[in-house]
């Protein structure tokens, strides 16, 4: 792919690349314009695939687009599900993983917690051994001892409950609003 010479700009709205010139065909909507690099990137699931089948890697921006995307819903279940499938029959780069970090960063919600003075105590999962949420036992027994405790987490993959099953059995509402959360 290439960029137009510069009397043919393209109209951009943050990442996205509107439609404007036929040269892009139909897949235009999965183009986006790397910001920094000037490069665009194809992200029809299709041309992903393709490249993962031949073992080929994401670029860190390919990477950041793609779990952007995902989480955006321009992938249907069926499409993520097959890059999931076929992205974890290769082996994975350093670079790949620094893009869907900074996609998680792009896509995470910030709050300023400093004047708290909080820990987090967080488990690492995957014991395999369908335990309790045993990191989650320990933020009420450190909250317990006077400790101010931030606590995040997840719905239960490898075992029977995450972080997040306990709290909402407990009667805790998840929210995005920074007033609650804080």
């Amino acid at each position: 792919m290439y960029l137009p010479r510069k009397e043919n700009r393209l109209l951009k709205i943050g990442l996205k690349v509107e439609k404007k010139y036929s040269v892009f065909s139909h897949s235009l909507q999965y183009l986006q314009l790397n910001l920094y690099t000037h490069r665009l990137i194809n992200l029809t699931m299709k041309h992903i695939l393709n490249r993962l089948i031949n073992h080929e890697q994401l670029s860190k921006d390919e990477a950041r687009a793609v779990l952007v995307s995902i989480s955006e819903g321009k992938y249907n279940q069926s499409q993520i599900a097959a890059f999931l499938t076929v992205y974890m029959m290769r082996n994975v780069n350093l670079e790949e993983l620094e893009g869907f970090r900074d996609a998680l960063l792009d896509l995470c919600l910030s709050v300023d917690l400093s004047e708290y003075n909080t820990i987090d105590l967080c488990g690492t999962g995957g014991d395999g051994k369908n335990t309790f949420n045993i990191s989650t036992l320990a933020s009420f027994v450190t909250a317990g001892a006077g400790i101010k405790v931030t606590k995040h987490g997840n719905y239960g993959v490898s075992s029977v409950s995450g972080s997040s099953n306990v709290m909402e059995a407990l009667g805790i509402k998840f929210s995005n609003e920074k007033d609650f959360l804080k």
